[in-house]
């Protein structure tokens, strides 16, 4: 329901044909399902970072408490979602997986503008919410997003996303 406003919100181009929809629709399902949940998995590093700037105005003399609580809870609730959703695996598997989620989101790319063409559609906001997420959460914390995504192996899903900002936000 969010996605079809924003899209009637922003005037973004509906899909031309079922067939192209039907695209639209798993590639949105794997976004949501499978490549959120990864991206999850690797801000895990980064909650306590999160904690701490979401904490800012807790007094000085229970701040730490709150922060390592904050945090315990956070990476607790974040890998019970993740092992949920996808299973129990190791970091370095984790990590293979959301690299092969990328590299599969930037073959749909492929040499068009948008994923599934010249215009974006209502899953570019998903790919570019998931990811943006992911990247701008916590200004200051750095991670496996952030290597991949800013790496020259994925230049063109960087400039994606560019593009995604400059043409929805302008």
């Amino acid at each position: 329901i969010i996605v079809r406003r924003l899209t009637q919100i922003f005037k973004l181009k509906t899909y031309p044909n079922e067939e192209t929809a039907a695209i639209g629709h798993a590639i949105d399902r794997m976004l949501d399902l499978h490549t959120y949940n990864l991206l999850v998995q690797a801000r895990i590093p980064s909650i306590n970072a999160f904690v701490s700037f979401m904490t800012r105005s807790v007094l000085p003399p229970f701040r730490p408490l709150v922060v390592a609580f904050g945090t315990w809870i956070g990476k607790r609730i974040a890998r019970k979602r993740v092992a949920g959703s996808i299973g129990y695996f190791s970091e370095g598997e984790y990590e293979e997986l959301l690299r092969n989620d990328l590299i599969q989101l930037q073959n749909i790319l492929g040499d068009k503008k948008f994923l599934l063409g010249k215009e974006p559609t209502a899953v570019d906001c998903t790919a570019f919410g998931h990811l943006c997420a992911a990247l701008y959460a916590v200004p200051t914390a750095r991670f496996l997003v952030h290597e991949l995504i800013e790496s020259p192996e994925f230049t063109p899903l960087n400039e994606y996303i560019d593009r995604v900002e400059d043409r929805i936000f302008g």
